[in-house]
C-alpha cells in the first residue's frame, strides 16, 4: 500500500498538558488537605497523582490513529491495536462536550 492511502491523526499534546496541569493542581490541593488533617486529601492526591505519569507518557510517546485501506490502528500510549475494516460495522467521528472522538461498532469476534 502506498503512503498516499494512509492517514495518521496525532493525539493532542495540548490536551495532555491540560491533564498534567490539572493533575498537579489537584495533587497540591490533596497535599494541602492532608496538612489540614482531612483524610480525603489522600484520596485526592493519589487519584489525581495517577494523571501525572499518564499525561507525561502521552506527551513523550504520543498517541495516534492510523487509517489505511485495510483497517485502522490505535495507539493510546501502551500497545497499539488494530482492526480490519471487515470487523467494523460503522466508523464515524462524534463529539462529546466539544471533544472530537472516533467511534466504531464491532460486528465480529
Amino acid at each position: 500500500m502506498s503512503q498516499d492511502n494512509i492517514l495518521i491523526i496525532e493525539g493532542s499534546k495540548l490536551k495532555a498538558v491540560k491533564i498534567l496541569l490539572i493533575g498537579i493542581a489537584f495533587v497540591l490541593i490533596g497535599v494541602f488537605m492532608i496538612n489540614k488533617g482531612q483524610q480525603w486529601g489522600w484520596l485526592c492526591a493519589l487519584f489525581f497523582g495517577l494523571a501525572i505519569p499518564v499525561a507525561l507518557f502521552q506527551l513523550i510517546k504520543g498517541t495516534y490513529l492510523k487509517l489505511d485501506g485495510n483497517g485502522f490502528e490505535v495507539n493510546s500510549g501502551l500497545k497499539p491495536w488494530r482492526l480490519s475494516w471487515d470487523d467494523v460495522d460503522s466508523f464515524y467521528v462524534g463529539k462529546i462536550y466539544n471533544n472530537k472522538m472516533n467511534s466504531q461498532t464491532h460486528i465480529k469476534n
